[in-house]
């Protein structure tokens, strides 16, 4: 009888397997795998050394180098004109990322000279030549997908020295709130081109090992670039100021325990910026500890060499604590070693080729910021459907293999499977199940045999042996079968909990170490499937800045 049980177990499996179950079909066919935008292997910039990425922009396709701005939604592409006057030179173009030639793109469309104002905050404005036109991932097609009639401006300006793609779900509008254009990011999510409207970035760093690239992914997160943290943070009320996170403390270990910044503030988290803005006592302190030198030209802080080689051979760090407010609750802290604020300045970001230290002088509490410099060594996920982000130190260990872990919607009926992996069907399952019950009734019956006989033995004048079983039990394939479980508790939209699981793995709990499910509210920024979005686009007007922008 046990080796019919097998035997059905294993005709159960194979018929299980040969004839996939409808919704596991559904599932492929319908859920993505995260989109991996790898980085090109370049660092660039008149600011610091920072890992770029390549873009196709028009038709035929223009290679553009860019770097990533998670507090806007636009592809900035560097325009012919930002390479005459001052800024001419052979090398301009190159320096640049290559240029932009809109008329030499048959797809291009033109909307005007309209105000860039994305960084007003910052000080930073400038007028962009925007339009419509095709953009893609990388250098060739098979590096990722390729989207029409996207947001293009063409900018001149050497404030913003390389090119710029925008991550944000928010729309643009050119002269009125009646023809939205969708940002590139949530035209991915609207053709089904990844899972949910979340992303993760890391800057990456020059100065760690052989040089660590930066890394950006929709849909989901790379497991082996950072340690996870248990902290998620709500996303702020203002839409244009949504990566708000509390920055309670800075200490450093330079000359014993220094602490740099005593009281917490709010700030931002946008790596379009590249230095970190904040008070103005944090920076007074900075510069007495370290003996910089504030240079009032350049609005920068320089350190002279002999004080660049000290800090260079002691190395010191610099502990940033966390949390979702400004003292108290639950933090993490993030640790910057020197050598991430130990960047050079050329023009025409600078007058000469300098040293400098990337803190900036906030004049009020809108330009406290926290920028790549600070995400060199930070791993940020954002999850738009669930309106929240969360932040972890970055993992630099040596040979980690790219590990994507998929980030679900919202509204997914079904588990999706770990990026690479297929899981095991529900017949697949039932087959198994089925096998497992006719051994145990098989089981149960010799048991019953045994103790049957051994009763009746116990009645024979002469004694007699008792058979007994090796004491060995007999497993299928020596391990537990395990199953897709939907959903579990966590915050929604609507306040009910639901938190959405990867392969019964919950997407907010990693190995080891559970993370809170990033809460959710909804979301204010574009009409996405499922995820109503409301709330303020950017207007562009000619001439005009977006009141949207600040």
């Amino acid at each position: 009888m046990l080796y019919y049980g097998l035997f059905f177990s294993l005709i159960a499996t194979t018929w299980s397997r040969d004839i996939p179950h409808p919704e596991h079909q559904l599932l492929a066919r319908d859920v993505p795998n995260p989109l991996n935008f790898a980085p090109n292997q370049r660092w660039e910039g008149d600011d610091g050394s920072w890992s770029t990425f390549d873009l196709r922009v028009g038709t035929p396709n223009q290679i553009v180098r860019v770097l990533i701005s998670t507090a806007g939604q636009e592809t900035w592409a560097v325009v012919p004109t930002g390479c005459t006057g001052s800024a001419k030179s052979p090398t301009c173009a190159a320096d640049r990322g290559n240029l932009f030639k809109t008329n030499e793109s048959s797809t291009w469309q033109a909307r005007g000279t309209n105000l860039i104002n994305i960084e007003a905050n910052l000080n930073f404005s400038a007028f962009g030549q925007y339009g419509l036109d095709t953009v893609g991932f990388g250098d060739s097609p098979p590096d990722g997908p390729s989207l029409t009639n996207q947001v293009v401006a063409g900018i001149g300006t050497v404030k913003q020295y390389l090119g710029v793609f925008g991550i944000g779900p928010k729309p643009t509008n050119f002269t009125n709130f009646t023809d939205p254009q969708p940002s590139f990011f949530s035209t991915l999510k609207d053709q089904g081109k990844i899972p949910s409207l979340s992303w993760s970035y890391t800057a990456g760093a020059s100065y760690r090992g052989t040089k660590v690239p930066g890394s950006l992914v929709f849909g989901g997160y790379d497991l082996a670039r950072f340690t996870p943290s248990n902290l998620s943070i709500p996303f702020a009320a203002d839409t244009s100021r949504d990566l708000v996170i509390g920055l309670q403390s800075i200490t450093t270990n330079y000359s014993g325990e220094v602490t740099l910044l005593s009281s917490g503030v709010l700030t931002f988290i946008d790596s379009t910026a590249s230095q970190i803005w904040l008070p103005q006592t944090a920076c007074d302190e900075f510069e007495r500890l370290l003996g910089l030198t504030w240079d009032p030209s350049n609005e920068i802080y320089l350190v002279n060499d002999s004080q660049h080689k000290y800090l260079q051979a002691i190395n010191p760090s610099f502990k940033f604590q966390l949390g979702t407010t400004i003292s108290g609750g639950e933090t993490i802290d993030i640790i910057l070693p020197y050598s991430a604020f130990d960047l050079t300045a050329s023009p025409p970001f600078a007058s000469n080729t300098t040293k400098y230290f990337p803190i900036k002088r906030a004049a009020s509490d809108a330009q406290y910021t926290l920028g790549r410099t600070f995400l060199q060594e930070a791993y940020l996920i954002a999850d738009y459907e669930r309106a929240n982000f969360s932040i972890s130190q970055c993992d630099f260990g040596q040979g980690k293999a790219q590990n994507l872990v998929t980030i679900p919607s919202i509204n997914a009926t079904s588990t999706p499977s770990p990026t690479g992996k297929k899981a095991l069907s529900t017949g697949g399952i039932v087959g198994i199940v089925v096998g497992i019950i006719v051994i145990c009734l098989a089981l149960s019956a010799v048991s019953w045999t045994l103790w049957r006989r051994n009763k009746a033995s116990s009645y024979s004048p002469q004694p007699s042996s008792t058979a007994t079983n090796s004491g060995e039990d007999e497993l299928l394939d020596g391990q537990a079968v395990s199953e897709a479980h939907g959903q579990s508790p966590a915050r929604e939209v609507d306040g009910h909990d639901a938190r959405a699981e990867v392969a019964g793995q919950a997407v907010s709990e990693l190995p080891h170490r559970e993370m809170h499910m990033l809460a959710g509210s909804e979301m204010e920024y574009a009409e996405l499937p499922g995820a109503p979005v409301k709330g303020p686009d950017i207007e562009i007007r000619e001439g005009q800045a977006s009141p949207s922008a600040t």
